[in-house]
């Protein structure tokens, strides 16, 4: 099977109505306090940011990536009561060490990654409760045991 890049025009635009998915999750394990700079390398809709932006408030300030420049319209316009505080960047997030450095941005606080995140953030929660009733940390995330105490690789 043939893997093609989409392009921009190709690309489909966020529903303004997203409904991000395992926002108290992500919140929870980025422990994100006022006055935090963040940044969200998966804009999209604009979901986790406003979370962000809501747990950084009233000071703290959210750098959002994307490349579809549809995405950050409608992110704009969902993120737009925020004001400066949301700060919208156009790129890949391959390339936000390079998007923060030209926008001034020497530090952040939190990151957090779109689909990716939510997969990893549901395995992490998934081995934390796994860990908390004493089970061991393979078998919750469907690998062997490590025989011996060493972990199989």
């Amino acid at each position: 099977m043939a893997c093609t890049a989409r392009s921009e025009e190709n690309m489909p635009t966020p529903p303004a109505e997203h409904l991000p998915v395992l926002v108290p999750e992500t919140m929870d394990l980025l422990a994100v306090e006022p006055g935090m700079t963040c940044l969200d390398l998966t804009l999209g809709a604009g979901g986790h940011s406003e979370a962000l932006l809501r747990a950084s408030a009233p000071d703290g300030i959210v750098y959002s990536i994307d490349r579809d420049p549809r995405a950050l319209e409608v992110a704009a316009e969902r993120l737009q009561a925020f004001g400066e505080r949301s700060r919208r960047l156009r790129g890949n997030h391959r390339d936000a060490r390079e998007l923060l450095r030209e926008a001034g941005v020497e530090r952040v606080d939190r990151v957090g990654y779109g689909d990716a995140r939510q997969i990893v953030l549901a395995t992490l929660r998934a081995l934390h409760r796994h860990l908390e009733v004493g089970g061991h940390p393979h078998r919750a995330l469907g690998e062997p045991p490590p025989v011996d105490g060493v972990a199989h690789g």
